[in-house]
């Protein structure tokens, strides 16, 4: 992520943080406890100055990411939507495909066949309320 993007006033706790989060998003769990345990931070506090520096919870940023990254793969790669919600961390594809459609505007199936008919092109899909744009979070995690 470009150093000029983040903000002068971000604590340096919370781009590493955000950097630790986005490198476990494989795992079933948010890592939360585990990222302000090695912030040496309580997990109220951690929790707390990543949304005073953000404006979204860290749990919040972990879903973004997941969606994100699902989202590429159900473009990119063969594989289905199980396989996806797995790689992504996500244990029920139920809640998953709810909250991807809200965040895109459709299903993964509605995505894939979007994808097949029309070949070479990516779904540009607003993300749902809820959820920071990934511009806008990508802005708010990059280093100096």
């Amino acid at each position: 992520m470009p150093s000029s993007d983040v903000p002068k006033s971000a604590d340096r706790r919370i781009v590493v943080a955000a950097r630790l989060l986005s490198k476990q998003i494989a795992k079933p769990t948010d890592g939360v406890v585990e990222v302000a345990a090695l912030l040496h931070l309580s997990s109220s506090r951690f929790r707390h100055l990543f949304k005073q520096e953000t404006g979204i919870t860290p749990r919040r940023y972990i879903k973004q990411l997941r969606l994100q990254e699902a989202k590429q793969l159900l473009e990119t790669s063969p594989l289905s939507v199980k396989e996806v919600t797995a790689r992504v961390g996500v244990n029920d594809v139920s809640h998953f495909v709810r909250d991807f459609k809200a965040a895109f505007g459709l299903n993964p199936s509605e995505l894939r066949r979007r994808m097949a008919e029309n070949p070479g092109t990516t779904h540009d899909g607003q993300i749902g309320q809820g959820i920071a744009s990934p511009a806008n979070t990508a802005a708010l995690f990059s280093q100096e």
